[in-house]
């Protein structure tokens, strides 16, 4: 785990999405409400789920700006955070950006994706029975 970032701390996580992603605040605030458990803990996956379901919406409406820094922050905390948090993001966040349907291509932001991201990904498609060809790497650049 990198040492120089405490991102098992929620508050630290928070500040670190609304950091790279300001358009966020809006939904944390709109939904907190759903989100804060009993003791005060916000439930990570939601958290993420919502980041995720943000991402996914501004897709669909063609607003793309800022995408490619939330995409590096979900793939440093899959990599960096302990099992709680990077099954979080890997959960939470891929699944909802990634849950394509109807008029919706998720090989738009496939290009984003680290590799631990696109790892989880694989497997997720290969669970539900899907071939994950949107998935591959164009090895040609």
């Amino acid at each position: 785990m990198n040492s120089d970032i405490d991102i098992l701390n929620l508050q630290t996580v928070i500040k670190r999405l609304l950091k790279t992603y300001p358009a966020f605040y809006g939904p944390i605030v709109k939904d907190a409400h759903d989100w804060i458990m009993e003791d005060g803990e916000m439930l990570l996956v939601l958290l993420f789920g919502a980041m995720g379901s943000v991402i996914r919406e501004r897709t669909i409406a063609l607003e793309l700006d800022g995408f490619e820094d939330v995409f590096k922050l979900m793939e440093e905390f899959a990599i960096n955070g302990d099992d709680t948090l990077s099954a979080a993001v890997l959960t939470g966040f891929m699944e909802a950006v990634f849950n394509y349907g109807k008029g919706y291509d998720p090989k738009f932001l496939a290009c984003l994706l680290g590799p631990k991201s696109r790892e989880f990904l694989i497997g997720w498609e290969q669970m539900h029975g899907n071939t994950p060809s949107w998935l591959e790497v164009d090895e040609k650049g």
